[in-house]
């Protein structure tokens, strides 16, 4: 989506491109209305023959198997055309479920995602489960420099929930980039305060009174037998070392807290944007309705001409 910038008030609340095919839409993103190789490796079987031990080569597996071609199709546009940059006094918001990130210490996936970034001249983006332990420093570090290879100039804000994990791999978490000359206008900035790791937030502010405040947040998908690592079972379990609920809901608990933290900044008066995979339908799901209707949020994807035809968030989805 592409909004005006704190300089120029009211906010242009156009959204911009979204790709039919994608696995998440831009979306919902909303805002007051008021306010416009995994590297699988394996050792050769031998026979090992009379004589001196032969020392076992590493291969993999694509040594010994036949290559498979790729089909692959372009996505389908949807909305209006984002490849031109911003107008001027204008920002342009992205968001997307990455659906993970895989990590590798020469920084090649986080490249492919900067360079997107630089792609579609996006200001601000916000990737909802990029899958990775931000606690480690190494991740940390490695994710920096790419951001600094590619997009030169960029403030990178990470979270996830308070559990550690061993591994790089780890469900869940937001990462939002700041790009170019916005990072200039970054008055504040924060994440999720409870541990869950559920959101970050930035606040940006300009030669005008109006500041704006960015949001970008996951909540979790229903599951009623969630695995031991899943997001799902982070947040349920460090809710209930602080909560004296006897029912405790994540997929609650987040349009709850997250409603606090939206009111707390539109208070000041701040125009109000907020990227989130919700998984959830407005028309079925009521908790969600009702968290939009409470601060006075509105799906931008209604708001355009095509509006009615809304595509799936994902390929072969009803959703």
């Amino acid at each position: 989506m592409e909004t005006k910038s704190p300089q120029a008030a009211p906010l242009d609340r156009t959204p911009r491109a979204a790709s039919k095919n994608s696995r998440q839409r831009t979306a919902p993103a909303t805002t007051r209305q008021h306010n416009a190789t995994y590297n699988h490796s394996t050792r050769r079987n031998q026979n090992h023959s009379q004589g001196p031990t032969r020392r076992m080569r590493q291969t993999n597996l694509s040594d010994d198997l036949p290559l498979q071609p790729i089909t692959t199709r372009d996505n389908e546009k949807w909305g209006n055309d984002a490849m031109d940059p911003p107008s001027p006094g204008n920002v342009r918001i992205g968001f997307q479920n990455v659906n993970g990130i895989p990590f590798m210490r020469k920084g090649t996936a986080f490249d492919s995602t900067f360079v997107s970034i630089k792609k579609w001249k996006v200001n601000i983006f916000g990737a909802a489960e990029p899958n990775l332990e931000w606690r480690m420093p190494h991740v940390l570090s490695t994710v920096n420099r790419s951001a600094r290879k590619v997009l030169k100039h960029a403030k990178l804000q990470t979270t996830s929930s308070s559990t550690m994990f061993k591994s790089t791999y780890k469900p869940g978490g937001i990462l939002t980039a700041i790009v170019g000359g916005w990072t200039g206008c970054l008055v504040d900035n924060g994440n999720d305060t409870t541990g869950l790791g559920r959101w970050t937030f930035a606040r940006f502010g300009g030669q005008g009174r109006q500041c704006l405040s960015v949001f970008m947040a996951y909540r979790v998908c229903q599951q009623s037998r969630p695995g031991p690592d899943t997001v799902f079972q982070q947040q349920y379990l460090l809710l209930r070392e602080t909560s004296n609920k006897i029912k405790i809901d994540p997929r609650q608990q987040i349009l709850t807290d997250l409603a606090e933290a939206i009111m707390v900044q539109a208070s000041k008066g701040d125009a109000i944007v907020v990227g989130i995979d919700a998984n959830a339908e407005i028309s079925t799901d009521k908790a969600f309705a009702s968290f939009l209707h409470q601060c006075d949020l509105h799906d931008l994807f209604q708001l355009l001409p095509e509006g009615d035809s809304i595509p799936h968030t994902y390929e072969f989805s009803k959703r």
